[in-house]
């Protein structure tokens, strides 16, 4: 592609887990800090990003104010079709943000096979820990066996949200995730300015 543009989802299969605040957040600093043209795909069902940006558009706060980065709005049940054919149209942006649903099917399969990258939110709770367990079992069925088959790169990242401020809970999570055979962001999601931005 003439932008080399990156495709990566953010995904997780268990709800709440705050795709939708790390996407808004990574696509902001992203555009606005390092100046990288971004498209987002919103293929969640909740549909919450593209919701906040309609309402955002409404708000006299940000009249005049040009959006960081661009929604389009994608339904969850094309989105693997939409991938495939429609690539070579996301050429002009260097980066493709795609925020799937809170859910994990042979569709939602299929889109992520497309991407180039994947970022997993994670909490370090044993509720939310359990559901990880389960997901990374599947995208190791699903995902890193088709990548492998087809010669591909694919890399994986946790992300680490909502942040704890004890060091020992975030040592033995990392631990915890890199046993999964995931490789885990140093930095957590928890500057105030970030998130303001992320919400634009």
């Amino acid at each position: 592609m003439r932008r080399n543009t990156k495709v990566i989802t953010i995904t997780h299969m268990k709800g709440g887990i705050g795709k939708t605040m790390v996407g808004a957040i990574l696509c902001a600093e992203l555009s606005t800090r390092f100046g990288y043209k971004i498209l987002v795909l919103d293929a969640d069902d909740q549909a919450s990003l593209s919701d906040i940006r309609k309402m955002n558009l409404r708000d006299s706060r940000y009249e005049g104010i040009k959006p960081p980065y661009e929604i389009m709005r994608i339904e969850p049940q094309v989105i693997d079709v939409f991938i495939a054919e429609e690539r070579s149209k996301l050429e002009e942006y260097d980066i493709v943000f795609v925020e799937l649903p809170g859910f994990f099917d042979a569709r939602i399969a299929k889109a992520v096979q497309k991407c180039d990258c994947m970022l997993i939110p994670v909490v370090p709770n044993t509720t939310d820990n359990a559901s990880l367990i389960k997901y990374m079992t599947k995208v190791q069925k699903t995902i890193l066996d088709y990548k492998v088959a087809n010669n591909e790169e694919f890399i994986w990242y946790a992300i680490r949200n909502k942040y704890e401020s004890k060091k020992i809970v975030h040592r033995t999570f990392k631990e915890f995730l890199e046993s999964l055979g995931l490789d885990v962001m140093d930095s957590t999601l928890r500057l105030l300015e970030a998130y303001a931005n992320g919400i634009q």
